[in-house]
Parts: structure tokens; C-alpha cells; sequence
């Protein structure tokens, strides 16, 4: 083992002597490289190595690093690149370095020296204030209850809630869920305001913008995290008390607006708001919150679970046959004409198309919808279906109507309140108005219906209407399978010699159209002012050699997949534009753009190609015999494929040989070249090189003699 030491030692002496001063240039490089290097490992595995493969924390740390290298490494890129406008040949090397330096540096120094003393504090924080609501959380918050309780009749209301023998102790914990939504939504208007307060006294542009929202995020988490797990630790020492005072806190500073404006309208100051609030409080205490809380525990809230579990059980699932039936056609009539209206709307909306082809599309949404659709709500939970369509279009018009951001005026029958839909409040509305028209609005609805049908109509006219649906449906699948065995399969599934001349001519029409496409916009590109440069020399042969590939890879795509898939990329090409063209139209109607699209395209594929390449057959099949294309154009394809697939046998050859004479060699040096910056960064440090246990490397003390 020694002597493997020794020799390894000498070896090492040995080849930085062969570089003479060559090595005091490399100097300044090995000391950068190493020093980054030596200060990444260090750092990366105090931090991303934990206890073994099943260390969740390690894992968790290095994928927190690795997300903020990705940004790190965006925002590099984005700044050099776009900002700064600076070549590619520049911004990609400083992408990687700032990526390699954030994930093995930047982010494990970070967590050493910030994110981990912070937790360290944040749990001393959580430990002191555990102390103080052990001692006195509990008799804080149960004081300022019994202040309250001195106010006539509270005392009774809280004697009601809590006594722990009577029914409906759940409500406690329903409370206690309400208190802590109530907490998370204080840490989260916390966050919201400290980001914003601390962004604010960043430079804008710092870090090309980067260190306003990463420094802003940082103290906003950390002061949310304190807050928020502080009141936890108190709420679970104080228990129903804080409960009833943070739930009480929540409603005031909900009403806070309705207080001031009511304020107001009795002709009082509007700062008069503030002495309010320990009235609001008292009386929160005293009759609101224990009032509310003993309502829940009586059987009132039963009796309103009990009526909408029977609306619901008898709307979504009626046991009446006959009714069920009728319902479900006259719902397939509904949504038929509705998707119709839609279809129309989809292409009339854009102003762009003859009122011939919208009609169309209605009328075959319409028909689509009634047969396809109807088929499912005949078949499946119709009841249910239309609940949550009607509860979704009730959602879109609540989300269409309200003014996001603005206010809505609600007349209180003393005054009229104006209600600011922020953010939070305008989805929460949004929300509710669906939920509620799926549990009340359609239920209550159908309720009606029902009582006013159910005993003179239900019956006969279901079943016409389930009569009448089975003929239309019997009578498509005839149209459907008479247009598919009489112009579909003999089109998309032709192998004829004509449909080969045709694939054959199709590709030759593609690579065309793709030519002259290219042309263009590459020569603007490229700032050419004629073909006879080199530059341009260069181009086209680029184009010829693109042209050749793309020729020989779609025609064997067609030439192997038929007609069918010309059908296919057509369509999609139909949808692709026409999603383009409409979206510049309008920005915000992207998914109309898609659907009106989408439609147009099926239709082509299925509809028009079919019966538009038979008949194009009819006249072109025998042309293209007496032309003698049925044998000049696959037998053309065939030859240049023989060339291509030699080509293709010499590119594989020079990519091994270049893997093997160019790409290992290479890897090969720079691996050697990276052993000696740090053979040199040790010998500059005065560090002895590790001992090495196996045989003396190549170019040791006796490769150095040898040379």
C-alpha cells in the first residue's frame, strides 16, 4: 500500500514538472476552477447528502435547488439574450455557469447561511410562545368571554354552548375548522401585504428584476409562517375561546365597510368606525358567536341537511320510470337546440364567414348534439348531466356579469352597501352561484316540472319523443354506414395504383409548397440580396439537402399509412390555420377560435375530401396511365430511396467514427486536463495527493522517464 502511495505521489510530481511554466499559466484558471469547484462540493454535500437514498429532507433540498437554478438560469438568459441582446455563443455559456453555480453554490450557501439559522429561530419563536399559551392563552381569551357574558341573557347562551352533555358537540370541531381557515386566510392577506410592502423598497431592475419578488417572498413567508403557526399553537391551548374571538375578529373585519357606510348614513363621522369596533366586539361575544354556535346545535341544522339531501335524492335520483324518460328526451331537445345555437354562434361571431355556412354548422351541431349527446343522457345519469350543466352556465354568467375588481350595491333596506369583488371575493361568488344552483336552483326547478307534468304528460309524450329519438338515431347509422362503405373506405383505405401516383403527387405538391415558403423567409433572415453569394450557394444547398430528407420521409409516411393519413394532415393543417387566423381576430376568444376550427376541420376530413378525391379519380386515373405517371412517380420514389438509405448507412457510419475518434478522445483530455488543474491547485495549496490503491497510473514516475 505504500509503495502504490509513493508511486502515485511521484507520478503526480512527475507530470506537472513536464509542463514547466506552462503550468504557472494554467494557474489562474485551476485556482478559479478549483476553488468553485472544491466550494460547491463542500457546500452541496452539507446540504443535498443526506442519511441515505430514503433521506426525504436531502431530496427535498435538492429539489428546491434545482428549481431555483432553472430560474436562475431562465432569468440569465432572458436578461443577456432579450435585454442586453447578446449572442448565442455568449448568453449559453453564462446560462450554464449561473445554473451550476446556483444549484452547487448559490442555493446550498443560501440554506447554510439564511434559511436554516431562520427555521432555527422560527422553532425558538414556536417553543417561547408554546410557554406563554400554556400560562396564559387560555385565561386571556376565556377573560375576555366572561367580560362579554355580563351582557343580559349571553350568560345562558354560552351556559348552552358549552355543555359537553348535550347533542351536537361536533359543532365545536366545525367551528374549530372555521377558525382555521379564518388564520390561514390572515397569514395569507399577511403575505400578500408584506410582499408587496418589501418588493416595493427594491430597485425594480435589480437582477433584471429577480430580487424584488425573491427578497419580498423570503420575509413575507417567514412572517407568515410565524404568525400563523403562533395562532395554531395558541388556538390549541385556548381552544373554544379563541375560536369564538377569532372567528368574532373575522366577522368584524368583514363587515368593516357595511359598519363604516352604516355609520354614515346615521349622519356620523366616519372615524367614529373605530369606536365601534370594541362594541361590535363585546356583542360579537356575547350573543353573536354563541348564538350562531347554539343554532348548530339544535336541529335546525339537521331539518336543512334533511331537505337538501331529499332534493337532491329525488331530482338526481327519480325512481319514476316514466317521468325519468321524459325528462331525459325533453333535456336531449334543450341541449340539442342549445348546441346548435352554439355551432351558429361559434361561426357568425367572427364576421367572417357567408351566413350559409354558419347555418350549416348549426344545423349539423344540432343534429349531432340530438343524436350523439342525447344517446348519452338517455344512457347515462341524464338527471345529473343537466344539474351540471345548468350549475356550470350559472358559474360562466355569475363569472361573465360581476365586475372582477369592481363593486356590486346591495340595498340592506336602510341603505345601500357597495361590496368590493376583489379577487377572493369574485371567485368565491363564482363558486357558491354553481354549487348553489346544483343543490337548490335546478333541484327546485325540476321540482316544478315535475309537479306540473308528471300526471298528463310524462308518459305519452315520453314515450313519442323515446320513439321518435330511436328512428333518427336507426336512420343516421344507415346514412353513416352507407357514407362511409360508399366514399369513406374507398378513399381513405384505397391501395390502388392510382392512390400511389397520387400520394406520390401529393408529397411532390407538399415539398413544393414547403420550398417556396422557405425561400422567402430565410432569405429575409439572412439579409440576402442575391442567390449568387456564397451565402446563398450554402443556402440552397441546405434547402436541396432538407428538401431531399423531408421528400423521402413524408413519402414513405404516406406511401405506408395511405390515403387516410393525407386526410388526416389536411384536416389538421385546416385546424391549425383556422385556430391562428381567428385567435388575431379576437385575443380573448381563443377557445371559440379552437372550437369553430375544430369543427371546420372534421367536417373536411370526413365530409368534403372523401367524395372530392373520388371524383377527382374519375377524371385523373386515366390520365395519369396515358401519362404513364402510374409507373414514373413510384418508380422514381423508389430509386432515390435507395440513395437515401445508402446516405442514411454513411451518416451512422461517420457518427460511430466520430464518437469513437473525436468525442471519446475528447472527453478522454478534458478528463486528464481537469485531473491536473487539481493536481496543480493541491500542489499550490501545499495538499498531498490522496494515496491511490490500485496500479500506478500512465505517465507516473515511470511514463516520465519513458518520455
Amino acid at each position: 500500500m505504500p509503495n502504490n502511495a509513493s508511486g502515485s505521489s511521484s507520478g503526480h510530481l512527475a507530470r506537472l514538472e513536464r509542463f514547466g511554466k506552462l503550468k504557472w499559466l494554467l494557474l489562474p484558471f485551476a485556482v478559479v476552477v478549483m476553488s468553485f469547484y472544491e466550494t460547491g462540493k463542500d457546500l452541496s454535500d452539507k446540504v443535498y447528502h443526506g442519511r441515505g437514498w430514503f433521506d426525504f429532507g436531502a431530496w427535498f433540498q435538492a429539489l428546491i435547488g434545482f428549481a431555483l437554478a432553472c430560474g436562475g438560469a431562465f432569468a440569465t438568459s432572458t436578461g443577456l439574450s432579450g435585454g442586453l441582446d447578446l449572442s448565442w455563443f455568449l448568453w449559453v455559456p453564462a446560462t450554464a455557469v449561473v445554473f451550476l453555480f446556483i444549484l452547487f453554490i448559490g442555493y446550498p450557501a443560501l440554506y447554510l447561511s439564511v434559511l436554516k439559522p431562520t427555521g432555527t429561530k422560527l422553532k425558538e419563536l414556536f417553543d417561547e410562545v408554546d410557554k406563554l399559551a400554556k400560562a396564559h392563552a387560555k385565561p386571556f381569551f376565556s377573560g375576555l368571554v366572561n367580560i362579554a357574558r355580563v351582557l343580559p341573557g349571553s350568560s345562558r347562551l354560552w351556559g348552552f354552548v358549552e355543555d359537553t352533555k348535550s347533542k351536537g358537540q361536533w359543532v365545536k370541531g366545525f367551528m374549530g375548522f372555521l377558525s382555521v381557515l379564518a388564520v390561514l386566510a390572515l397569514g395569507g392577506w399577511m403575505a400578500h401585504g408584506t410582499y408587496h410592502l418589501v418588493a416595493g423598497f427594491v430597485p425594480a431592475g435589480l437582477f433584471w428584476g429577480w430580487a424584488a419578488p425573491i427578497a419580498g417572498g423570503f420575509l413575507a413567508g417567514v412572517l407568515t409562517i410565524a404568525v400563523v403557526v403562533s395562532l395554531f399553537i395558541i388556538m390549541s391551548h385556548a381552544e373554544l375561546y379563541f375560536v369564538a374571538t377569532a372567528l368574532t375578529c373575522g366577522g368584524i373585519y368583514g363587515a368593516f365597510g357595511w359598519t363604516r357606510a352604516l355609520l354614515v348614513w346615521f349622519g356620523l363621522n366616519p372615524l367614529c368606525v373605530w369606536a365601534a369596533l370594541p362594541i361590535e366586539l363585546a356583542l360579537g361575544l356575547a350573543y353573536v358567536y354563541p348564538g350562531l354556535h347554539a343554532l348548530l346545535k339544535t336541529n335546525l341544522i339537521k331539518h336543512i341537511i334533511d331537505g337538501t339531501r331529499w332534493l337532491v335524492e329525488h331530482t338526481y335520483g327519480e325512481r319514476d320510470q316514466d317521468y325519468n324518460r321524459f325528462f331525459e328526451h325533453v333535456e336531449t331537445i334543450v341541449v340539442s337546440l342549445l348546441a346548435g345555437v352554439l355551432g351558429y354562434f361559434a361561426f357568425a361571431y367572427w364576421g367572417v364567414f357567408p351566413l350559409s355556412v354558419c347555418l350549416l354548422f348549426g344545423a349539423i351541431a344540432l343534429v349531432w348534439a340530438y343524436l350523439e349527446i342525447g344517446e348519452f343522457i338517455v344512457d347515462g345519469p341524464g338527471t345529473v348531466f343537466a344539474g351540471l350543466v345548468v350549475a356550470a352556465a350559472a358559474a360562466f354568467g355569475a363569472h361573465w356579469y360581476l365586475p372582477e375588481g369592481g363593486s356590486v350595491s346591495l340595498w340592506l333596506g336602510v341603505t345601500t352597501i357597495h361590496v368590493a369583488l376583489t379577487s377572493k371575493v369574485f371567485w368565491t361568488a363564482v363558486i357558491l352561484t354553481g354549487v348553489l344552483t346544483f343543490l337548490f336552483g335546478f333541484t327546485a326547478l325540476y321540482q316544478l316540472l315535475r309537479v306540473c307534468t308528471i300526471k298528463w304528460a310524462a308518459k305519452p309524450a315520453g314515450t313519442a319523443l323515446s320513439k321518435w329519438h330511436s328512428e333518427a338515431r336507426t336512420g343516421l347509422r344507415h346514412v353513416r354506414d352507407w357514407w362511409h362503405k360508399h366514399l369513406i373506405k374507398p378513399s381513405f383505405l384505397d391501395d390502388s395504383d392510382y392512390a400511389k401516383v397520387f400520394l406520390h403527387g401529393a408529397n411532390l405538391v407538399i415539398l413544393t409548397v414547403g420550398v417556396l415558403k422557405a425561400l422567402p423567409l430565410l432569405s429575409g433572415w439572412l439579409g440576402l440580396s442575391g442567390w449568387f453569394g456564397p451565402l446563398g450557394l450554402l443556402l440552397i444547398a441546405t434547402l436541396a439537402l432538407v428538401g431531399f430528407i423531408a421528400y423521402m420521409v413524408v413519402g414513405k409516411v404516406l406511401q405506408d399509412a395511405g390515403v387516410s393519413a393525407l386526410a388526416f394532415f389536411i384536416g389538421f393543417v385546416a385546424f391549425a390555420h383556422g385556430t391562428y387566423e381567428l385567435y388575431h381576430l379576437q385575443h380573448h376568444m381563443w377557445w371559440l377560435a379552437a372550437l369553430a376550427a375544430a369543427s371546420a376541420s372534421l367536417v373536411i376530413t370526413y365530409v368534403f375530401l372523401p367524395p372530392a378525391y373520388l371524383f377527382v379519380k374519375l377524371f385523373a386515373d386515366p390520365l395519369s396511365r396515358w401519362f404513364g405517371l402510374a409507373w414514373l412517380l413510384p418508380n422514381t420514389f423508389k430509386f432515390f430511396w435507395g440513395y437515401f438509405e445508402a446516405l442514411w448507412k454513411v451518416f451512422v457510419g461517420i457518427c460511430k467514427w466520430a464518437d469513437e475518434h473525436i468525442v471519446k478522445p475528447v472527453a478522454k483530455r478534458a478528463r486528464a486536463f481537469t485531473a491536473l488543474l487539481k493536481e496543480l491547485w493541491d500542489s499550490v495549496r501545499g495538499k498531498k495527493p490522496e494515496p491511490s490503491h490500485g496500479p500506478s497510473e500512465p505517465g507516473g514516475q515511470d511514463g516520465g522517464q519513458s518520455h
